[in-house]
């Protein structure tokens, strides 16, 4: 009646490779954080600081969001990525 399998079904691609690509790019976060809120004591553009440390705070809950819900709902893999884009929507519209 129920089909139920102790193993789980294997991961797509693509939430694989963007899970592990996430990770890389967690290695320099790990590296640099401690140094984020140096960007709010400069006086100098107050905006760029509040995004970077947004980025450094966000970074690491989002990644384990779509860790955690990389089987449940996969799409959520693309999560981590809007941490990124509030950093180019900055640059870009010359807030940084």
């Amino acid at each position: 009646m129920f089909e139920y399998s102790p193993v789980p079904a294997p991961l797509d691609t693509t939430v694989s490779v963007m899970l592990v690509v996430w990770c890389i790019l967690l290695v320099p976060w790990v590296i640099f954080s401690g140094f984020m809120g140096a960007g709010l004591g400069d006086g100098g553009h107050p905006i760029a600081g509040e995004v970077l440390m947004w980025f450094a705070l966000t970074y690491p809950l989002l990644l384990g969001i779509a860790f955690y819900f990389k089987r449940r709902k996969p799409h959520l893999v693309w999560l981590p990525a809007l941490s990124f884009f509030a950093v180019l929507a900055s640059a870009l519209f010359g807030t940084s």
